[in-house]
């Protein structure tokens, strides 16, 4: 194989070493959320979706993954995922 950058005799020391890591989601940013993005999460239903939005556009942008745990009432499986899939802080 054709490595550029380092020479054969290199790639082939180092190559046991190497592994392929998959590419990891990004946290999605909060603020541009979208309702699409608000329903992908499977922890809202609709109505709750159009809340968050009317709530952040209240709070100008704003929101506060604590408070948003309390105010929906979600288990604690769903509050993991909101925190794992977007950059809500606490």
């Amino acid at each position: 194989k054709k490595v550029y950058g380092i020479t054969a005799f290199d790639f082939e020391m180092i190559r046991p070493f190497i592994s392929y890591q998959a590419r990891t989601n990004h946290k999605m940013a909060y603020q541009t959320m979208g309702f699409e993005d608000w329903m992908s999460l499977g922890i809202f239903d609709e109505k709750t979706v159009w809340a968050i939005i009317q709530r952040r556009k209240e709070q100008k942008g704003r929101l506060n993954w604590s408070e948003m745990v309390i105010q929906f009432d979600l288990t604690e499986a769903e509050a993991n995922t909101l925190k794992k899939r977007t950059n809500l802080s606490n």
